[in-house]
């Protein structure tokens, strides 16, 4: 597909259809590639974004070079919205006691001494 032929929508669609895809997992040399087991969007939606970027990146730099016409249609193209933020999660109780109870015991005083 030629940049100068590119949509707003289409990228868009590109960009969704890449969040949709199960993550790819390295192989052995000399086998066959397959795609993992299929993560949380959040992950894969991270993932589009940043693959996103560096493709914008690389059509910025073309229209910089006057190599295309408009450079709108990407433009018009956001990221996912609230996929890098941190997740905040606290250890549960019983998550908390197998933790203390998995320390060494030097290490284990440190982390169960009362604040």
């Amino acid at each position: 597909m030629e940049v100068a032929s590119l949509t707003a929508e289409r990228l868009r669609q590109w960009r969704d259809e890449l969040s949709k895809a199960r993550p790819r997992v390295r192989s052995q040399k000399g086998e066959t590639r397959h795609n993992g087991k299929a993560h949380d969007g959040r992950a894969r939606k991270a993932s589009a974004n940043r693959t996103f970027t560096t493709l914008r990146a690389a059509l910025n730099r073309a229209f910089a070079d006057e190599k295309v016409p408009s450079d709108a249609a990407w433009r018009k193209v956001e990221n996912f919205k609230n996929v890098e933020t941190a997740r905040l999660r606290y250890l549960t109780l019983a998550e908390a006691k197998r933790f203390i109870n998995a320390c060494p015991d030097d290490f284990r005083r440190l982390v169960s001494k009362p604040f």
